[in-house]
């Protein structure tokens, strides 16, 4: 069976919805269910038919183990329970239908084995009880391509966890789940799968198990009953399979491939049994007679949640953030995942990120990561913005990271058609660079900081001036400190530091990132910082709008448009706005979009016949460099009656004798 998680998204400015769905049963601590199990046989014959005995010797049911407790197991008929089967006996029975029923109340547990400390692999096992469950059997087979996967996943590493994670995580994400006839009627050999890759839960446990057995990691398959909310299913408790691995000093550990847990299962799962091999057969028949067939009857299951408890604490934390909180459309950026184990055991876990539809995903959204105990370690996707957006709107998109466990945290950046390009080629080797100083050890012991040192201006050289720090006891050759691929190489002692003066032209304006990274065998080390490149501050006049011909009475309006066509913000702006010689002005702070201007005019300031105004705008960069836009215009008046004629001709006159006097 399988579990499925319904991720809608909202997009801000756009129509997608944004939800998810959260079953408590997969997420809370325990359940308390009530399991009935029943089935039955038909005994058939003639006439002459005699029967002595029947037997049903049954072996799927719960008992005691790490995530489950049995407060209560009843039969009808009473059963013995006899080399862990419950064996009903009829004696002397007729010919007709038998049933039998097994009630039982479960409480289930969502527990992960704390595994404290790392286990060595590989392992030498002495134990002939888990000897046995490291051979080869009839499903679960080995073959030359089973021990080259198995080995090619464990290359390199000598912690147990680790190995066994991996194992598990591969045959999740490569192994479809699928319900064609093949394999949901009959259970196909691990060989089989890995070849066709695609089976159901029982083959995906049979691949999990024979790569762990062929690296000499004792494993053995579960039998028993899980919950799911797929629509596959038309019931939501049925049977499945999953594993066991044994792990010494702490035993055996649950490992669900198909469900994609890793050291613990959730509480909808109740074990029934376990085994060295897949056995779909619950039950083993016998009969004594004369001319008599025993027809076995389906096994029926029902399962009622009583109680559902809390949920489980969280013991993972996740800090999301994007690279750049805003970029261009047709851009690229990262997303990082910051996780901190919070508790002092192995967690082993998978991580989706859930997005909206304008953002495209450039590598699986689902990823899988297993941390040591108290470890802190990021994770990394690389997404695009779609290109086909508005270009008057700015986008917000609200993004998600969801773990497996239960928990989650939101994040958002925009996106707009004027913010920078960030390039797939600089998103992939930011990503590369920080993964590659997570898996060199000694990069927690060097100290790498950058700063801009001045304003910086597009096509303009500008200085970045860096320090590093040897904070360590390894003294370091032949290191390479870069920025956009400027190296300066040098050996660093211990307890040394140097400072770094890096000399950059920027060819794009915009809001981005730096990143300058310092590297030798030893050391991958990489720190990013802002940088924001301007470029010359403009303001536009547009819009102008006014009457061709204004008529001598009544007020008009003259409407005009300043807005910003540069990235940079225009600083201490001082519209003017000058109708024959009389000026009207207003002062902001800054103009950062649009700003419109609706100025009312009336008969005295008219002129006889050409009228002329001029729009001025002054600003200012940070630099405090000053700059000016123009914009000059004209529009005549109507000036065919003789004595109006002569009234603009006396309020001309009037003005510039107040002009003269002021």
């Amino acid at each position: 069976m399988k579990k499925e998680a319904l991720i809608i998204f909202l997009i801000i400015l756009s129509s997608t919805v944004l939800s998810q769905t959260d079953d408590e049963i997969f997420y809370s601590d325990n359940l308390m269910l009530d399991l009935i199990l029943d089935s039955g046989f038909e005994l058939t014959g003639g006439s002459s038919s005699s029967v002595q005995s029947a037997k049903a010797s049954f072996a799927f049911f719960p008992v005691n183990g790490q995530n489950q407790q049995v407060y209560s197991t009843n039969t009808r008929p009473n059963a013995d329970e006899i080399d862990d089967n419950l064996v009903f006996i009829w004696e002397s029975p007729d010919l007709g239908e038998y049933d039998y029923e097994i009630k039982s109340r479960v409480n289930t547990f969502n527990k992960i084995k704390q595994v404290q400390k790392k286990i060595h692999f590989p392992m030498t096992i002495d134990d002939p009880s888990i000897i046995k469950y490291l051979q080869k059997t009839d499903k679960i087979d080995i073959n030359e391509d089973i021990i080259k996967q198995a080995s090619f996943l464990a290359r390199g590493e000598d912690d147990l966890y680790k190995v066994v994670y991996n194992l598990a995580s591969w045959t999740k994400k490569n192994i479809n789940y699928s319900l064609t006839t093949v394999t949901s009627q009959a259970s196909q050999k691990a060989s089989w799968v890995l070849e066709n890759r695609y089976g159901v839960c029982d083959e995906l446990t049979n691949l999990f198990i024979a790569m762990s057995r062929s690296l000499g990691i004792p494993a053995r398959f579960v039998s028993g009953i899980s919950y799911t909310n797929s629509e596959q299913f038309s019931e939501p408790w049925g049977l499945h399979g999953w594993a066991e691995v044994y792990f010494p000093e702490y035993g055996w550990i649950s490992f669900d491939p198909t469900y994609g847990q890793y050291g613990y299962l959730d509480a909808g799962h109740i074990k029934l049994k376990d085994s060295i091999d897949s056995d779909k057969s619950s039950t083993k028949f016998e009969w004594h007679g004369h001319n008599v067939d025993l027809e076995p009857k389906l096994l029926n299951i029902e399962v009622n949640v009583d109680e559902i408890g809390n949920k489980n604490p969280n013991i993972v934390q996740i800090t999301p953030l994007p690279f750049l909180n805003e970029v261009a459309f047709d851009s690229y950026n990262v997303i990082e995942a910051k996780l901190e184990n919070l508790r002092n055991y192995y967690v082993g876990m998978e991580l989706i990120l859930a997005k909206s539809t304008e953002l495209e995903i450039l590598d699986d959204r689902k990823k899988f990561v297993v941390l040591e105990p108290r470890e802190k370690k990021s994770v990394f996707w690389i997404i695009k913005v779609n290109e086909d957006l508005k270009e008057k709107y700015v986008y917000t998109f609200p993004m998600e990271v969801i773990n497996s466990l239960g928990y989650s945290e939101s994040l958002t950046f925009k996106a707009s058609s004027k913010a920078t390009i960030y390039q797939y080629n600089q998103a992939i080797k930011l990503v590369n660079n920080l993964k590659e100083e997570e898996s060199k050890i000694y990069s927690k012991n060097v100290e790498l900081n950058c700063s801009v040192g001045s304003y910086v201006y597009v096509e303009k050289p500008f200085d970045v001036n860096c320090h590093i720090k040897n904070l360590g006891n390894t003294y370091l050759e032949k290191l390479d400190v870069c920025i956009e691929g400027i190296c300066k190489k040098m050996d660093l002692g211990i307890s040394q530091s140097r400072d770094l003066n890096y000399n950059l032209i920027s060819k794009n304006t915009g809001e981005t990132k730096l990143s300058a990274s310092a590297k030798n065998s030893d050391v991958s080390k990489t720190f990013t910082f802002n940088l924001i490149v301007n470029d010359k501050p403009n303001l536009n006049i547009s819009k102008v709008n006014h009457p061709e011909i204004v008529k001598y009475g009544p007020e008009f309006v003259v409407n005009f448009e300043v807005s910003k066509s540069s990235f940079s913000t225009p600083k201490d702006v001082k519209v003017k706005f000058i109708f024959n010689t009389k000026e009207t002005a207003w002062e902001f702070d800054e103009i950062d979009s649009s700003q419109n201007f609706n100025i009312k005019l009336d008969k005295s300031m008219l002129n006889p016949e050409t009228n002329y105004y001029t729009i001025i705008v002054e600003y200012y960069d940070s630099n405090n460099k000053k700059y000016i836009s123009t914009f000059n215009g004209e529009f005549l008046t109507d000036n065919s009656d003789y004595l109006t004629k002569f009234l603009m001709w006396i309020n001309k006159i009037s003005r510039s004798i107040e002009e003269s006097f002021n």
